[in-house]
């Protein structure tokens, strides 16, 4: 899973929303690209981006990544563009996963459903701790949050 953090705005200008903003993926070293996001849409805020990349290539130690931000060249211009494009970047991470299923109820990844399982979903709900990278294996309702309903369904499992 690669993910990033965007900011990106061309809105500004004679030519506004005309410039680009690519993001591609190599998996060859480079030799060629395949387009990951290409738009010409303004965000004037920051914006989450992800993707798994085996869905776009095979992977290997050959991948790379490039980000565009593009000032597109308008007819009857200078040359210049005719508009201002901006855009950063922050936090790229490439993250590793070998399997994207989970045992229900096994918070701690440790093959077994047991105490402390419990006691980490109480730690999660108690601190509010950010819950998304136990919502697979800890949202055993499937509400899309971890809450006091799961815990009562982990007690259960564990009792049958």
């Amino acid at each position: 899973l690669v993910s990033y953090w965007k900011w990106y705005t061309n809105n500004q200008g004679n030519n506004p929303e005309t410039d680009m903003w690519l993001v591609d993926i190599s998996g060859d070293g480079g030799n060629s690209w395949i387009s990951l996001e290409n738009t010409s849409n303004s965000n004037n805020y920051w914006l989450q981006k992800q993707f798994i990349v085996s869905d776009y290539i095979e992977l290997s130690n050959q991948v790379k990544f490039r980000f565009i931000a593009q000032d597109t060249f308008n007819d009857g211009d200078s040359g210049s563009g005719g508009s201002l494009i901006e855009a950063g970047l922050d936090d790229f991470k490439i993250e590793i996963f070998e399997d994207n299923s989970c045992i229900a109820g096994d918070l701690n990844l440790d093959l077994s459903i047991n105490i402390q399982d419990i006691v980490l979903m109480v730690n999660l709900i108690v601190n509010e701790e950010n819950t998304d990278n136990y919502l697979c294996s800890g949202d055993i309702n499937t509400d899309s949050m971890i809450n006091i309903q799961d815990i009562i369904l982990v007690i259960s499992l564990i009792l049958d």
